[in-house]
């Protein structure tokens, strides 16, 4: 009896299936990673910049705040977000920091709820549904803010991914709500 040597086509061709599903599997697990970091990162940002809000606000003496409201977007409706200051009694951009307080978006695939002192959470409007918004997060110049939570949650299954939450003091946490 003679021994083969060598590997059949049908051998390396299984071979080369089981490499490409495992490595299309590596990629699928690496670019929902990349999207909950950026994610993670996007909402370190905003705590950060509500603590910087605040003491800004003490500083100068003018109140400041935070505008929510759903944009419609190509790829779907994302959450925007934007800073306003109160001038002559109603709220405008803000004239100061415009670079580093900018409007931004989270992703498409989050939803997010806000809870304001032990009241049932606020949906958000849509923007540009609003001709003179007022922020529903309002950051006092005296240093205070009222407490609450921003939750945020995958849009598809409704699982809980981050909390923001603060206190009277303007304190900011953001908490892992994953479990991981």
């Amino acid at each position: 009896m003679k021994c083969s040597r060598g590997f059949s086509l049908l051998e390396l061709l299984v071979v080369m299936l089981v490499i490409t599903m495992m490595m299309s599997l590596a990629n699928l697990g690496v670019s929902s990673g990349g999207r909950d970091i950026r994610l993670k990162g996007q909402l370190e940002s905003l705590a950060a910049l509500c603590n910087y809000v605040l003491d800004e606000a003490q500083a100068t003496g003018i109140d400041r705040g935070l505008y929510l409201a759903y944009v419609s977007t190509a790829s779907g409706e994302r959450v925007q977000w934007q800073w306003l200051e109160r001038q002559n009694r109603s709220w405008q951009a803000v004239s100061q920091d415009r670079q580093l307080l900018s409007d931004a978006q989270l992703p498409d695939h989050v939803d997010v709820s806000l809870l304001l002192d032990d009241q049932p959470a606020q949906d958000l409007p849509g923007f540009g549904d609003v001709e003179a918004p007022i922020p529903q997060l309002q950051f006092f110049a005296d240093g205070e803010t009222i407490p609450g939570s921003l939750v945020v949650r995958e849009r598809d299954s409704g699982r809980l991914l981050w909390e923001i939450s603060w206190d009277l003091l303007g304190r900011f946490e953001l908490i892992d709500m994953t479990g991981e």
